[in-house]
């Protein structure tokens, strides 16, 4: 069970369909509890006890109603949202920790490495694979959340991607974590000279 846009006024319907074919089982308006349960009622009490598998989004009413009518059946989330809510979580991870660091003085890592770590690997240009193979080789929540995201996107071709990605920059995926350097008070004036700019350019 899933949403599909309609043309009238950009709202959604909630559609039904088989795993088997093509067509569609049921079509109902809106996308809200009352007509997901219109579905189940036309599907019938008996059909309903026979559902195996569900397979939906995770539209909050879709949850609701199918955990109550079909709670016999294995409920199967669409894989494109996990990874869509997954991806957010991992982006505010690095966020966070990225603050973290430079507020404690380490040598920003996390700096340009947002979609380094939320594009696919094998669409990773060669400068993020290399930049992506550097990261992981540091002991941070983000790269834990990524690894995890990772595992769950179970596949011996991201396995392979990630560990080419590492071999290209010269390390090894078994190797032991590292932690961020602390910079030095030099190279921390530099960053905030950076930052501010060369105010020597300008008259007083």
């Amino acid at each position: 069970m899933t949403a599909r846009p309609t043309r009238r006024r950009r709202r959604s319907s909630s559609c039904a369909a088989p795993r088997a074919r093509k067509s569609l089982l049921w079509v109902g308006q809106d996308r809200t509890a009352k007509t997901t349960l219109r579905f189940f009622r036309a599907f019938g009490r008996e059909r309903c006890a026979g559902l195996r598998f569900v397979c939906s989004d995770m539209w909050k009413p879709y949850l609701k109603v199918i955990a109550k009518k079909a709670s016999a059946a294995v409920h199967v989330l669409d894989r494109f949202h996990i990874m869509t809510h997954m991806s957010k979580a991992i982006d505010e991870v690095r966020a966070k920790e990225a603050k973290r660091l430079k507020a404690d003085g380490y040598e920003p890592v996390l700096k340009g490495t947002r979609y380094c770590l939320l594009e696919r690997p094998e669409h990773l240009t060669d400068g993020q694979d290399v930049k992506l193979a550097e990261l992981l080789r540091y002991n941070l929540r983000t790269v834990r959340a990524y690894l995890l995201k990772e595992d769950s996107n179970v596949g011996p071709r991201i396995c392979a991607a990630s560990d080419s990605a590492v071999a290209r920059a010269g390390g090894c995926r078994g190797m032991p974590p590292e932690r961020p350097k602390p910079q030095s008070p030099e190279h921390r004036q530099v960053r905030e000279q950076e930052a501010v700019g060369d105010l020597s350019r300008w008259p007083a």
